[in-house]
């Protein structure tokens, strides 16, 4: 197992702490950033909870926009290993001056600002999956309806109410005119001759669209209103490539955008895929709910030496395969610079996929076992399988007898239930394994800033108590 130091020094690393500041509104954007990043690296040097500028980096303008119109500056004096800005503090912050009808008429500017104020050119020209807009966070009063992802060359808008016409237009139209106007619709690099048009969508089956270029402005909304059961994806411009690949921290994910409800990787959770990239070497991890793997990628790139992927759902799981394969190189490149012994990590012996319900498969789960690190990230409610308030309690129980009886061991308890806040999970554990003590919660990525952390993707850590641990067992594990 790694060290409990090395542990310590990847989670502080991860993401950057804010807080009300001083920037002066007048400064310009690239000046700002300038000033935030000289900031930030003498404030990292002697705080613990603070880390670098990779993330405000990879989405320019937009963020630094958000981060300057709320003045926020890097706090020093927080000790915390990921830390939200509280809530207190922002709620007097947020654009009051915006709002959407109940017919579903978006008036609020909040989303057209950051669109004209967002580095076009320097998202475009990335592969990296990200969110530009997130209303959800409530950071836009009137528009907490509304995302806006880059999954490149596609944009994604998605509405959790439904939108008029003339809204959807409005938004599609303002960012088609900034792209062009920048000149940056898709990377000039792309090898756009290799995309294959994905016309599988119900509204343009009949439809021939044109071959994806330079030019080209590809653009996607997804409506997911409460009324509907499921959500409701159209191609309004442009193409989507059939075999879509994204980005993140240089490894590659699979995404789909014409079929269900999530892309096949979620965004909000990019800080937790590199705890788990950055904690993984020599470790053997569980990956239960797995979805499309993409925790077992990170953990293979990282140096795991084995790990076991348990979800439901059997089409997931394919797709997790598909990108364990894509990332082969990676895999291999870490296998080689670390200790596992693993020369090929991609063989049966270092990665499993099962597609099993989990609440029958504890006996199988266990034999595997133990475990160095053990990632929890269920759906917060999934009729018929999974409701996080009844049955979450359930798996939580079953972590002591699973990890290895060592305090380097991690668990990495994930909820995203609005609804459910940090006190619940912390209280659960508390009730159902008292075995482990908390650890560390994991930021989430700024671009997901949010006045209620609450309402926000929770991402708690948790160990195992040193005097919960036989010193027989403790040997043995070591």
């Amino acid at each position: 197992s790694s060290s409990s130091s090395s542990s310590s020094s990847s989670l502080s690393s991860s993401c950057l702490a804010f807080h009300p500041g001083s920037f002066p509104s007048a400064f310009s954007h690239d000046r700002s950033l300038t000033t935030t990043r000289r900031s930030a690296r003498s404030l990292q040097a002697s705080s613990p909870s603070l880390c670098n500028w990779h993330e405000l980096k990879s989405r320019p303008t937009a963020l630094v926009a958000t981060i300057l119109r709320l003045g926020l500056t890097p706090d020093s004096d927080d000790t915390r290993v990921y830390n939200n800005t509280p809530a207190e503090a922002l709620s007097d912050k947020v654009d009051t001056n915006q709002q959407c009808t109940a017919t579903g008429m978006c008036t609020c500017p909040g989303i057209f600002d950051v669109i004209a104020t967002s580095n076009m050119t320097a998202i475009t020209e990335s592969t990296e999956a990200q969110r530009v807009f997130h209303g959800r966070g409530g950071m836009y009063r009137g528009c907490e309806h509304l995302a806006l992802d880059w999954f490149h060359p596609v944009w994604v808008l998605t509405s959790f109410s439904t939108l008029e016409e003339d809204s959807i237009q409005s938004i599609q139209s303002a960012l088609k005119d900034h792209c062009h106007r920048h000149g940056c619709c898709l990377n000039e690099h792309a090898e756009v001759s290799s995309i294959e048009l994905d016309n599988t969508d119900a509204n343009y089956s009949n439809v021939t669209l044109p071959p994806i270029t330079a030019d080209t402005f590809n653009f996607v909304y997804q409506c997911r209103s409460t009324g509907s059961s499921a959500a409701s994806n159209t191609l309004r411009e442009g193409a989507v490539p059939r075999q879509h690949t994204v980005t993140e921290n240089g490894l590659k994910y699979e995404v789909r955008l014409l079929q269900g409800q999530n892309q096949g990787i979620f965004l909000d959770m990019a800080n937790g895929r590199r705890w788990v990239q950055d904690n993984a070497n020599n470790q053997i991890v569980l990956n239960l709910f797995a979805y499309t793997c993409a925790f077992s990628v990170a953990a293979l790139a990282g140096g795991a030496y084995q790990v076991v992927n348990m979800d439901m759902a059997k089409g997931a799981l394919k797709i997790g395969q598909r990108n364990h394969e894509m990332n082969h190189d990676a895999f291999c490149e870490a296998a080689a610079s670390g200790d596992n012994g693993a020369n090929d990590p991609y063989h049966s012996s270092q990665v499993k996929f099962f597609a099993h319900d989990i609440f029958k498969s504890w006996g199988k789960i266990k034999r595997l076992g133990p475990y160095d690190r053990i990632l929890v990230d269920p759906p917060s409610f999934q009729k018929g399988s999974f409701v996080a308030k009844k049955d979450y309690g359930k798996v939580i129980r079953r972590l002591p007898s699973l990890l290895l009886p060592s305090t380097n061991s991690k668990a990495m308890l994930c909820l995203n239930a609005p609804e459910l806040s940090v006190t619940f999970l912390q209280e659960l554990v508390r009730e159902e394994a008292p075995e482990l003590e908390f650890a560390g919660q994991i930021e989430n990525p700024l671009s997901f800033l949010s006045i209620d952390p609450d309402r926000a993707l929770k991402v708690l850590l948790y160990q195992m108590k040193a005097d919960c641990i036989d010193d027989e067992d403790y040997e043995h594990s070591s």
